[in-house]
């Protein structure tokens, strides 16, 4: 029997620890065991233990260890150490209290343990040329495994039914053989420790965006097991998943009456109760405070109520948490796409005039031509005599030869335009 009086204060107060420090515990190759601030990266031995190969953390302020096949477990209330079993057909290295009240343990095979008699039972093995490398961590109902596939490390989503199904996430960052978790409904995050010597990094492992990130440099413990209690919580700043994905750049003329089109690319990441939307706004550097529409259509049309031609707008989606059908612009995660620019342009007008519009047979008049747009100007037109007449201009005025044949009718000789073209836009 061993008695730790100082770490039953330390465990009995763990809910306080929750609430105001980022902790979960680790023991290192003596066998000591510590509590572990990922917050501060500062370790504060707890107390004197059996753990080597690795260590587990129970309910009811119960610790399990392991070394070599032999498991141990302390009840920190009671002030008591037994030895829980001996297994030397199970060549384990990591040891995982589940979310079922089993203990789990993980070599080439996967086995449990019961908590109370200690009795082994197997599972199955893991997949061919799978070896676990240190540590087994639950978290959310998942069980996440270090394995070396092939010689090479990797992290696993271990099957607790059938081990042989277990799949690989991702690839390990180094050869971890300790890790323990920490349970947030938007960014659960795990931390696991390096099996080279010391110092090294911690790394957390971010469960959502499945990115590893160093923290802790100089981490000067080489760290034989680690655990926290199943979906243990602490304080932690989540980054952001939501995206709002790409436009296509560039610069794009809408000529009134069209509409302007976000060029949208379809690569939004989006959590559970965001919405994406298409907006347009007026500057640049202030997307959010500057929207003129906001909608769940690409389409969006020219407004002359708030919106004037030869302006540069904006096109761009947005995505954020849905509040009363819209994104709640005041969303933390709110997040904008690049943008496109939209310039709506006028259509071109022209006005014909002739000073005396009396035209004779077989002569020809000067008709003065006058446009609203932006030059070159391409000008088609028919007359009694020809059909799809064209010429340009290169101002915002000009003059047309306008003539009627020999055997020209008397009465009216209508010239009218059928399709104008500035520089800009098309009109017909």
């Amino acid at each position: 029997m061993r008695y730790f009086p100082y770490y039953i204060l330390l465990f009995l107060c763990i809910g306080s620890i929750q609430a105001n420090a980022q902790i979960i515990y680790f023991n290192d190759t003596n066998s000591d065991i510590y509590r572990f601030d990922v917050g501060t990266c500062t370790a504060t031995m707890v107390f004197a233990g059996h753990a080597f190969n690795d260590m587990a953390v129970g309910p009811d302020t119960t610790i399990y260890e392991l070394f070599g096949q032999t498991y141990w477990k302390t009840d920190l209330v009671t002030n008591t150490t037994v030895q829980l079993a001996n297994h030397p057909s199970a060549l384990a290295t990591a040891v995982e209290f589940g979310g079922n009240g089993l203990i789990y343990v993980m070599g080439q095979s996967l086995w449990t343990v019961n908590p109370i008699s200690g009795a082994l039972t197997t599972i199955g093995p893991l997949p061919a040329n799978w070896n676990s490398i240190g540590d087994l961590v639950y978290q959310n109902g998942l069980y996440y495994g270090a394995v070396f596939v092939n010689s090479a490390p990797k992290l696993a989503l271990i099957n607790i039914t059938n081990p042989a199904a277990s799949t690989i996430i991702t690839d390990l960052p180094k050869p971890f053989i300790a890790g323990a978790s920490a349970y947030d409904p938007t960014c659960p995050k795990q931390y696991w420790f390096s099996g080279t010597l010391p110092p090294n990094n911690v790394y957390e492992y971010d469960v959502n965006a499945n990115t590893w990130t160093p923290i802790c440099p100089g981490f000067n413990f080489f760290v034989g097991g680690a655990g926290s209690p199943t979906n243990y919580t602490f304080p932690f700043t989540c980054g952001c998943i939501t995206n709002a994905g790409t436009v296509t750049n560039g610069s794009t003329n809408f000529c009134l009456p069209a509409a302007a089109t976000v060029p949208y690319n379809n690569n939004a990441t989006l959590e559970a109760n965001d919405l994406l939307q298409y907006v347009l706004y007026s500057n640049a550097s202030n997307p959010a405070g500057s929207i003129l529409v906001q909608s769940n259509t690409a389409t969006i049309p020219f407004n002359p109520a708030t919106m004037q031609t030869n302006v540069t707008y904006y096109l761009a989606t947005v995505a954020g948490n849905a509040l009363n059908g819209n994104v709640n612009l005041s969303d933390p995660c709110l997040d904008f796409s690049n943008a496109a620019q939209a310039i709506w342009k006028p259509a071109p007008t022209v006005a014909l005039t002739a000073a005396n519009p009396n035209l004779c047979e077989g002569s020809c008049k000067t008709v003065n031509v006058s446009f609203t747009g932006t030059p070159p100007f391409n000008l088609t037109y028919n007359t009694p005599a020809a059909s799809n007449l064209t010429q340009t201009f290169g101002s915002n005025t000009g003059t047309l030869q306008i003539c009627a044949p020999i055997g020209t009718n008397m009465g009216s000789f209508n010239v009218a335009s059928t399709m104008l073209m500035d520089a800009n836009c098309t009109c017909q």
